[in-house]
């Protein structure tokens, strides 16, 4: 059997699809779709990797919880956003396991390089903060020290 172990599904039409939109995404990848797709393949199990949802991951982590639970797609867990700079990080992640249980870790990127498309590369995600400018989380003196020592630290 095969697992697919990166994936996602995209819905810009959402309200949660904001940032996709700003992008100019326009098609969807919808559960249906990926179970069509897996099906022609052969995967029998997947994880669903989140896929830049604003404000926060909550809406996009129920949205595939419910293909979880309705079976609609062979989906076992998922990675899904939060915000791990916030100050209230540690709630997040406790209403995002308790509306979504398949959630099983966070992505959140925190490095940034540079403008998104120069070099060095960098994640397009990091354009969301700093009113466009993109904020370095592991370089930055503001903001480095929330990830020194993790979610524990000072």
């Amino acid at each position: 059997p095969v697992v697919e172990s990166h994936f996602h599904f995209v819905d810009p039409l959402a309200p949660r699809g904001e940032f996709l939109r700003s992008l100019g995404m326009e098609r969807s990848f919808t559960p249906e779709a990926f179970a069509a797709e897996a099906a022609s393949v052969g995967v029998a199990k997947a994880v669903h990797i989140e896929v830049m949802p604003v404000p926060d991951g909550v809406a996009e982590a129920e949205a595939v919880e419910a293909a979880v639970r309705e079976g609609v797609a062979p989906v076992v867990a998922q990675v899904a956003s939060c915000s791990l700079a916030a100050d209230d990080a540690r709630q997040q992640l406790q209403v995002l396991k308790a509306r979504a249980p398949s959630v099983v870790g966070i992505r959140y990127i925190i490095d940034y390089a540079g403008p998104f498309g120069e070099a060095p590369a960098t994640h397009v995600v990091l354009s969301r903060h700093n009113g466009g400018r993109g904020v370095d989380f592991l370089r930055d003196p503001a903001w480095a020290h929330r990830f020194e020592g993790g979610l524990g630290g000072p």
